[in-house]
């Protein structure tokens, strides 16, 4: 059966090495400043872009049962779910850069800037978190950002010279 814009629909979310069951929101942003200078008559001139560290947040679910046919399902105090907790706890106070994978693309150099587990009587054998990851861009030599379009991600899929048809002059006189 075809999946409608209707129904609902998993989306598989990794980060580092803790595999999400599904990611249940992403908000992805790429923030910029625009410049403004003033001059002397008080209006504004712009004249540079300083383009901001992406920014991810994500809502995700880990539960006790696997929702992948080839991982058995795990109950008790040392389920996926607290694993999945540790983990992330883990991750986040080891302080290094680390890949995330999401529906879109994956993002290299990410760091946790904020962990929330809200829990409820629904929850039941399952972890639902709320994270904040944003990019450490790593300077240097060789200078990585997630904001580069032609990533490993997009390339195969970015489009050849395009021909635009022919130049028309215009003389101004």
């Amino acid at each position: 059966m075809p999946l409608s814009f209707g129904e609902p629909f998993i989306v598989r979310t990794k980060i580092g090495d803790i595999e999400m069951d599904a990611s249940l929101n992403e908000d992805h942003r790429l923030d910029t400043i625009v410049t403004r200078n003033p001059v002397e008559d008080g209006s504004f001139y712009s004249d540079h872009i300083v383009l901001l560290p992406v920014v991810l947040e994500v809502q995700c679910r880990v539960s006790d049962t696997s929702l992948s046919y080839f991982s058995p399902a795990e109950t008790g105090k040392e389920g996926r779910s607290n694993q999945a907790y540790y983990e992330l706890v883990k991750l986040q106070n080891s302080r290094k850069p680390f890949q995330v994978v999401t529906g879109i693309r994956s993002y290299e150099n990410m760091v946790i800037e904020n962990l929330s587990v809200p829990r409820n009587s629904k929850d039941g054998h399952s972890l639902r978190f709320n994270m904040v990851l944003a990019e450490l861009p790593i300077i240097g030599d060789n200078v990585k950002s997630n904001r580069d379009l032609f990533s490993k991600d997009v390339r195969h899929t970015a489009p050849g010279v395009v021909h635009l048809g022919p130049v028309q002059k215009i003389l101004i006189k």
